[in-house]
């Protein structure tokens, strides 16, 4: 009988003396680009948060109002939860915004070339 734990973690171990084993480093959000890293503040040089949305307050703000107002998720997809006003107002922007007929999101870079 193949035992799959064995194979995996003599690949594990091989990854690790290679220096090519993945570890998440734990950073915590301070001020800017100012993390906290070990209990030590650090320089995130690496962030895609580059124009620091993700700690803009007038955003902040209207996604707690959103979340109020709709919740934290649709449940499933749109097909089967049915489409959010939220959703249709949004492609009718990116439409207008392109000017074409119709405007259709997707939830990631990947699904829409994938779609597509």
């Amino acid at each position: 009988m193949i035992n799959y734990s064995q194979i995996a973690q003599k690949y594990i171990n091989q990854l690790q003396l290679n220096g090519n084993y993945r570890c998440f480093i734990p950073l915590k959000y301070v001020d800017g680009v100012i993390y906290n890293y070990y209990n030590k503040n650090v320089i995130n040089w690496c962030s895609n948060d580059y124009n620091r949305h993700t700690q803009n307050p007038i955003l902040k703000n209207n996604i707690i109002q959103y979340i109020n107002d709709y919740g934290i998720g649709a449940g499933g997809t749109r097909n089967i939860s049915g489409t959010s006003p939220l959703h249709i107002d949004l492609e009718n922007r990116i439409a207008n915004f392109h000017n074409q007929d119709s405007g259709l999101i997707f939830n990631s870079g990947f699904l829409a070339n994938f779609s597509t």
